[in-house]
Protein backbone atom coordinates (compact mmCIF):
# COMPACT_ATOMS: atom_id res chain seq x y z
CA UNK A 1 0.00 0.00 0.00
CA UNK A 2 2.86 2.35 0.85
CA UNK A 3 4.53 1.67 -2.52
CA UNK A 4 1.24 2.41 -4.32
CA UNK A 5 0.90 5.77 -2.49
CA UNK A 6 4.50 6.68 -3.36
CA UNK A 7 4.03 5.81 -7.06
CA UNK A 8 0.70 7.66 -7.17
CA UNK A 9 2.29 10.72 -5.54
CA UNK A 10 5.14 10.71 -8.10
CA UNK A 11 2.65 10.44 -10.97
CA UNK A 12 0.59 13.32 -9.58
CA UNK A 13 3.70 15.50 -9.24
CA UNK A 14 4.76 14.66 -12.81
CA UNK A 15 1.27 15.43 -14.10
CA UNK A 16 1.33 18.74 -12.25
CA UNK A 17 4.76 19.68 -13.67
CA UNK A 18 3.81 18.68 -17.22
CA UNK A 19 0.67 20.80 -17.20
CA UNK A 20 2.49 23.94 -16.02
CA UNK A 21 3.47 26.63 -18.52
CA UNK A 22 6.96 27.28 -19.82
CA UNK A 23 7.71 30.80 -21.02
CA UNK A 24 9.31 31.64 -24.36
CA UNK A 25 11.01 35.00 -24.83
CA UNK A 26 12.13 36.16 -28.26
CA UNK A 27 14.29 39.26 -27.96
CA UNK A 28 16.35 41.53 -30.15
CA UNK A 29 18.78 44.10 -28.87
CA UNK A 30 22.14 43.45 -30.48
CA UNK A 31 20.98 40.18 -32.03
CA UNK A 32 18.10 37.70 -31.93
CA UNK A 33 17.87 35.53 -28.80
CA UNK A 34 15.36 32.86 -27.78
CA UNK A 35 15.09 32.04 -24.07
CA UNK A 36 12.92 29.37 -22.41
CA UNK A 37 11.91 29.82 -18.76
CA UNK A 38 10.31 27.33 -16.40
CA UNK A 39 9.86 28.50 -12.84
CA UNK A 40 13.42 29.37 -11.74
CA UNK A 41 15.08 27.67 -14.71
CA UNK A 42 16.19 29.89 -17.58
CA UNK A 43 17.82 28.54 -20.75
CA UNK A 44 18.91 30.50 -23.81
CA UNK A 45 18.54 28.44 -26.97
CA UNK A 46 21.11 30.49 -28.81
CA UNK A 47 21.65 33.61 -30.78
CA UNK A 48 21.97 33.84 -34.53
CA UNK A 49 25.39 35.35 -34.81
CA UNK A 50 26.50 37.23 -37.85
CA UNK A 51 29.61 35.96 -39.57
CA UNK A 52 32.61 37.94 -38.52
CA UNK A 53 34.59 39.59 -41.25
CA UNK A 54 38.25 38.79 -40.98
CA UNK A 55 40.40 41.84 -41.12
CA UNK A 56 43.26 41.70 -43.52
CA UNK A 57 46.67 41.70 -41.92
CA UNK A 58 48.53 44.89 -42.51
CA UNK A 59 51.88 44.45 -44.26
CA UNK A 60 54.93 45.03 -42.10
CA UNK A 61 56.43 48.45 -42.43
CA UNK A 62 59.65 48.55 -44.39
CA UNK A 63 62.62 50.51 -43.21
CA UNK A 64 62.64 52.54 -46.40
CA UNK A 65 60.12 55.30 -46.61
CA UNK A 66 57.24 54.56 -48.93
CA UNK A 67 54.14 56.44 -49.84
CA UNK A 68 51.58 56.20 -47.04
CA UNK A 69 48.33 54.44 -47.89
CA UNK A 70 45.22 56.59 -47.70
CA UNK A 71 43.73 56.60 -44.20
CA UNK A 72 40.20 55.38 -43.44
CA UNK A 73 38.38 52.05 -43.51
CA UNK A 74 39.03 49.63 -46.35
CA UNK A 75 36.28 48.81 -48.89
CA UNK A 76 35.84 45.44 -47.19
CA UNK A 77 35.32 47.07 -43.79
CA UNK A 78 32.85 49.55 -45.28
CA UNK A 79 30.90 46.69 -46.88
CA UNK A 80 30.79 44.83 -43.54
CA UNK A 81 29.51 47.99 -41.84
CA UNK A 82 26.80 48.42 -44.49
CA UNK A 83 25.75 44.78 -44.09
CA UNK A 84 25.53 45.19 -40.32
CA UNK A 85 23.33 48.27 -40.73
CA UNK A 86 21.05 46.40 -43.15
CA UNK A 87 20.73 43.49 -40.72
CA UNK A 88 19.88 45.84 -37.87
CA UNK A 89 17.23 47.56 -39.99
CA UNK A 90 15.74 44.10 -40.63
CA UNK A 91 15.62 43.31 -36.89
CA UNK A 92 11.83 42.93 -36.74
CA UNK A 93 11.87 40.52 -39.69
CA UNK A 94 14.51 38.48 -37.86
CA UNK A 95 12.10 38.24 -34.91
CA UNK A 96 9.26 37.36 -37.31
CA UNK A 97 11.33 34.47 -38.68
CA UNK A 98 11.90 33.13 -35.15
CA UNK A 99 8.18 33.44 -34.35
CA UNK A 100 7.28 31.59 -37.56
CA UNK A 101 9.65 28.78 -36.58
CA UNK A 102 7.92 28.29 -33.23
CA UNK A 103 4.20 29.07 -33.62
CA UNK A 104 3.09 26.65 -36.39
CA UNK A 105 4.25 23.65 -34.35
CA UNK A 106 2.04 24.72 -31.44
CA UNK A 107 -1.01 25.85 -33.39
CA UNK A 108 -3.78 26.69 -30.91
CA UNK A 109 -1.63 25.60 -27.94
CA UNK A 110 0.83 28.45 -27.52
CA UNK A 111 -0.33 31.60 -25.72
CA UNK A 112 0.64 35.18 -26.47
CA UNK A 113 1.44 37.26 -23.39
CA UNK A 114 3.08 40.50 -24.50
CA UNK A 115 5.12 42.24 -27.16
CA UNK A 116 7.37 45.26 -26.91
CA UNK A 117 8.76 46.81 -30.07
CA UNK A 118 10.79 49.95 -29.43
CA UNK A 119 12.66 50.82 -32.60
CA UNK A 120 14.58 53.90 -33.64
CA UNK A 121 15.38 53.65 -37.34
CA UNK A 122 18.38 55.51 -38.74
CA UNK A 123 20.41 55.08 -41.91
CA UNK A 124 22.24 58.37 -42.29
CA UNK A 125 20.04 59.36 -45.22
CA UNK A 126 16.59 60.93 -44.82
CA UNK A 127 14.96 59.16 -47.78
CA UNK A 128 16.27 55.69 -46.93
CA UNK A 129 15.42 56.24 -43.24
CA UNK A 130 11.81 56.97 -44.16
CA UNK A 131 11.66 53.84 -46.34
CA UNK A 132 13.29 51.68 -43.65
CA UNK A 133 10.82 52.97 -41.05
CA UNK A 134 7.89 52.09 -43.31
CA UNK A 135 9.41 48.63 -43.81
CA UNK A 136 9.80 48.17 -40.04
CA UNK A 137 6.15 49.10 -39.48
CA UNK A 138 5.08 46.64 -42.19
CA UNK A 139 7.19 43.93 -40.52
CA UNK A 140 5.50 44.67 -37.19
CA UNK A 141 2.11 44.14 -38.87
CA UNK A 142 3.32 40.76 -40.21
CA UNK A 143 4.51 39.81 -36.71
CA UNK A 144 1.15 40.51 -35.07
CA UNK A 145 -0.76 38.91 -37.95
CA UNK A 146 1.30 35.72 -37.42
CA UNK A 147 0.59 35.80 -33.68
CA UNK A 148 -3.15 36.34 -34.26
CA UNK A 149 -3.28 33.40 -36.70
CA UNK A 150 -1.36 30.84 -34.63
CA UNK A 151 -1.47 31.80 -30.94
CA UNK A 152 -4.12 32.02 -28.25
CA UNK A 153 -4.34 35.60 -26.97
CA UNK A 154 -4.21 35.66 -23.18
CA UNK A 155 -6.49 38.02 -21.31
CA UNK A 156 -4.61 41.22 -20.53
CA UNK A 157 -1.99 40.59 -23.21
CA UNK A 158 -0.15 43.78 -24.19
CA UNK A 159 1.29 45.22 -27.38
CA UNK A 160 3.58 48.20 -26.95
CA UNK A 161 4.89 49.49 -30.27
CA UNK A 162 6.97 52.58 -30.96
CA UNK A 163 8.72 52.65 -34.33
CA UNK A 164 10.17 56.07 -35.09
CA UNK A 165 12.64 57.46 -37.64
CA UNK A 166 15.83 59.18 -36.50
CA UNK A 167 17.03 61.52 -39.22
CA UNK A 168 19.99 62.82 -37.23
CA UNK A 169 21.79 59.52 -36.68
CA UNK A 170 23.19 56.74 -38.83
CA UNK A 171 22.74 53.88 -36.34
CA UNK A 172 19.44 52.13 -35.61
CA UNK A 173 18.55 50.99 -32.09
CA UNK A 174 16.14 48.22 -31.11
CA UNK A 175 14.56 46.89 -27.95
CA UNK A 176 12.25 44.04 -28.99
CA UNK A 177 10.72 41.55 -26.56
CA UNK A 178 7.99 39.06 -27.52
CA UNK A 179 6.71 36.75 -24.77
CA UNK A 180 4.77 33.53 -25.28
CA UNK A 181 3.95 30.54 -23.11
CA UNK A 182 3.11 26.87 -23.72
CA UNK A 183 2.32 23.91 -21.49
CA UNK A 184 5.37 21.70 -20.91
CA UNK A 185 3.56 18.56 -22.09
CA UNK A 186 2.94 20.11 -25.53
CA UNK A 187 6.57 21.28 -25.74
CA UNK A 188 7.80 17.75 -24.96
CA UNK A 189 5.39 16.24 -27.50
CA UNK A 190 6.58 18.68 -30.18
CA UNK A 191 10.23 18.01 -29.28
CA UNK A 192 9.73 14.25 -29.59
CA UNK A 193 7.92 14.73 -32.89
CA UNK A 194 10.85 16.73 -34.27
CA UNK A 195 13.32 14.15 -32.93
CA UNK A 196 11.48 11.21 -34.53
CA UNK A 197 11.23 13.09 -37.83
CA UNK A 198 14.99 13.73 -37.69
CA UNK A 199 15.76 10.06 -36.93
CA UNK A 200 13.44 8.92 -39.73
CA UNK A 201 15.13 11.26 -42.20
CA UNK A 202 18.56 10.09 -41.05
CA UNK A 203 17.67 6.42 -41.55
CA UNK A 204 16.20 7.19 -44.95
CA UNK A 205 19.33 9.04 -46.10
CA UNK A 206 21.58 6.23 -44.84
CA UNK A 207 19.53 3.61 -46.74
CA UNK A 208 19.96 5.61 -49.95
CA UNK A 209 23.74 5.56 -49.52
CA UNK A 210 23.80 1.74 -49.25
Amino acid sequence: MTAFIVILSILLVLAFLLTRYAGIMITYREDVGVTVTYWFVRYTLGKSGRPKVKKEKKPKKKKKKTEEAPSGPSPRDREAEKRERREKRDAIMAVVREVKKILPGFFGKIHFRSAKLYCRIATGDAASTALATAGAKASASILFETIDNFAVLDGGSERNVAIEPDFLSDKSAFDIDVRLRVRVIFALFYGLKVLFAFIKQKIKSENKLK
